[in-house]
């Protein structure tokens, strides 16, 4: 055990290495097969983005 896991931060590394993960994962889901840029597209990010604050 190092000295900086006494505080907790290899498991601080580990959940945001999870949500990083999980966001790059639904960007890549929602423009998957895109070509275009509309509407629907934008609010569907605009949820993403608001969702990952």
């Amino acid at each position: 055990m190092g000295f900086f896991d006494k505080f907790g931060l290899s498991r601080l590394k580990e959940g945001l290495t999870k949500t990083r993960d999980t966001f790059r994962d639904t960007i890549a889901n929602v423009t998957k097969g895109k070509t275009e840029v509309d509407d629907e597209f934008l609010e569907e990010l605009e949820n993403i983005l608001v969702a990952a604050d």
